[in-house]
């Protein structure tokens, strides 16, 4: 209540403070800190406050209790100028005693004094106390009449609750080096934020009230709320409040605290702070939408490669060599890599390069005899029914399934060229998928957004494992998302390679391990020929040729050679022959010298064998 109307014991007890203060030592360089307080609030301060403000800026006051009175406080002030705000904030980031600048612009409230640990404050006629390493107010009173000759300190344990709802702005308004990412949390996660459509002030209202409205809306992306805002407080004469406003239009991403810029702070918020006051994530497309506009964006940047004045045919030239019509997203991919000028062409880190595998089974053969001892490059094409279609960034290789059951889509598998194997799971449900996926991987590695990026992951949930060459962005973005136990393989590429890896190593260069050819077959689920419509699929009908052969199964291989030489696929038909001439007495394929002695060594190593 204003000093004049307290009551006669009260009001002794004031007037006799007063007068002690009034006997204290003449303060040196004083800063008419009234007229500057009231100056930058746009509004005159309480009587009361008015005059104790005068004696702290006139005056070197004695303690009350603990509490230091500073008159040193008043200079945080800046002037009522266009960097009003600025400065408040600056003053904070070199203050030993932080928050005073961003005590005064969000809450109005005055620096009175100090004392070990603590900060006092007076809003309106409350005092306020704030620990330096506390995230809420302490103790508080209800009026500075409180301010007693006993000498007592304020008792009342009412929280501030005006506090509460900022606490999480002056915790992220400080220096970004000395942002304390748990107090942020428990700031955040305490916060009283009033619903958007409660926002009803007026140009009239308090400068504070206005800028807490303005900063919450720009750093939480309500954008509807802070234009809102925006019209109202920029009619506020109010120097902080526009000085604020000057700052936060400068540009798109403007710099609050001091080195961070507003798209650091909103990510920070993001990444710490609960549901409901984490930026309402914009309404995103489908997964399946966000790849496949993703593989648009690809397509095009391969067309930017440079293209050749006549395509060539290697969409024809797979599909006769696969026997079958590519996939949709496949077939895209192929013509226009068919189009480059060059080899390859490199788009977010996926080096794209399709390779026909090759129809001249021992040709084929040989090529993979010519690769490294642990290299399988050649024979996955045909053994697990895959197309190449990329190199990631650290020389492993991306390839494709053709899949007889989805002409719409692809299932990427990566083949790791250390080991020189297919492994599971898939990459990506669909070339689209990957390419969304290399486009993420590419933002992440240059600039990672959590806010923009988190969303986009949550929507790739079931159509990635997230694994191998993306795993980086679930380290630095999407922790917390399960990607991989719920992602389930549309094809069996892997399988097919799996089962094959034996008779691959023989045909390459005649090594083999019992123990794990034991093993292998044993874990056939079934031992009996293909259907004669399997002779039509190169997975079936090569492992079928190529283990009847290895294992000597005579009858079988020739019921197998019969329909195999019919068969549509170039590969098959060619592999037909060459096994025919294998079994009938040649020797030699490509640098093996002798398939019969390996063979032989082969089955007695083995014994008995289904």
């Amino acid at each position: 209540m204003p000093a004049r109307d307290l009551v006669p014991d009260v009001r002794k007890a004031w007037d006799a403070l007063l007068a002690e203060w009034d006997k204290a030592p003449r303060a040196k360089d004083p800063t008419d800190w009234v007229k500057r307080a009231e100056a930058l609030m746009g509004s005159s301060l309480p009587n009361e406050l008015v005059a104790v403000m005068e004696r702290m800026d006139r005056r070197v006051l004695p303690k009350w209790g603990k509490l230091g009175f500073d008159s040193r406080r008043g200079k945080v002030l800046p002037d009522a100028d266009e960097h009003a705000f600025q400065m408040l904030l600056e003053h904070d980031q070199v203050d030993p005693h932080p928050r005073t600048g961003r005590m005064f612009a969000l809450l109005d409230c005055i620096p009175l004094g100090s004392e070990k640990g603590a900060s006092w404050f007076v809003h309106g006629s409350e005092l306020v106390r704030i620990a330096d390493d506390a995230e809420l107010a302490g103790p508080l009173a209800t009026g500075l009449v409180t301010l007693k000759t006993t000498k007592q300190m304020p008792t009342t344990t009412a929280p501030f609750e005006r506090y509460r709802r900022v606490a999480w702005l002056i915790e992220l308004l400080a220096n970004d080096s000395d942002v304390d990412a748990a107090r942020l949390k428990r700031a955040l996660a305490n916060a009283d934020l009033p619903p958007a459509s409660s926002f009803a002030a007026t140009p009239r209202a308090p400068s504070s009230e206005l800028l807490y409205w303005l900063l919450r809306s720009l750093i939480l992306s309500e954008d509807a709320l802070f234009k809102k805002v925006l019209a109202v407080a920029s009619k506020s004469k109010a120097p902080v409040l526009r000085s604020a406003i000057t700052m936060v239009t400068a540009s798109a991403n403007p710099r609050l605290a001091w080195s961070c810029a507003l798209d650091d702070l909103r990510a920070l918020v993001r990444r710490l702070g609960p549901k409901s006051v984490s930026a309402p994530p914009k309404k995103l497309k489908s997964g399946d939408a966000l790849a496949e506009d993703a593989f648009e964006r690809l397509l095009a940047e391969l067309k930017k490669a440079g293209r050749r004045t006549k395509a060539g045919r290697t969409r024809a030239l797979l599909e006769e060599s696969y026997g079958q019509t590519l996939p949709k997203d496949l077939g895209a991919l192929v013509d226009a890599y068919a189009t480059l000028k060059v080899d390859s062409a490199k788009v977010w880190g996926w080096k794209i390069a399709v390779e026909l595998p090759g129809d001249d089974f021992e040709s084929w053969v040989e090529a993979q005899q010519g690769e490294p001892e642990t290299s399988s490059l050649c024979f996955v094409q045909h053994f697990a029914n895959l197309v190449l279609v990329g190199h990631a960034t650290d020389g492993d290789l991306f390839y494709a399934y053709v899949d007889p059951n989805d002409k719409a889509h692809s299932e990427v598998w990566w083949y790791d060229h250390e080991q020189g194997a297919v492994y599971g799971p898939p990459e990506a449900d669909s070339l689209a998928t990957l390419s969304l996926l290399s486009e993420l991987a590419h933002s992440a590695s240059k600039a990672p957004d959590e806010e923009r990026l988190e969303p986009v992951l949550q929507q790739l949930v079931g159509k990635t494992p997230m694994r191998g060459h993306f795993r980086e962005i679930v380290a630095s973005v999407g922790r917390g998302i399960n990607f991989e136990k719920k992602y389930e393989p549309k094809t069996p590429a892997a399988r097919y390679f799996g089962r094959a890896k034996w008779v691959m190593n023989l045909l390459r260069d005649g090594y083999f391990d019992p123990a794990a050819i034991k093993k292998a077959l044993k874990a056939e689920k079934d031992r009996k020929l293909p259907s004669p419509q399997a002779i039509h699929f190169a997975p079936e009908a090569l492992y079928w040729l190529s283990r009847s052969f290895w294992l000597n199964k005579d009858a079988e291989l020739q019921a197998l050679i019969k329909l195999a030489k019919k068969s549509r696929l170039p590969i098959v038909r060619s592999a037909a022959l060459t096994f025919d001439a294998l079994q009938s007495g040649r020797r030699e394929l490509g640098t093996l010298q002798d398939v019969h002695e390996v063979r032989r060594d082969l089955l007695g190593s083995l014994g008995k064998v289904p």
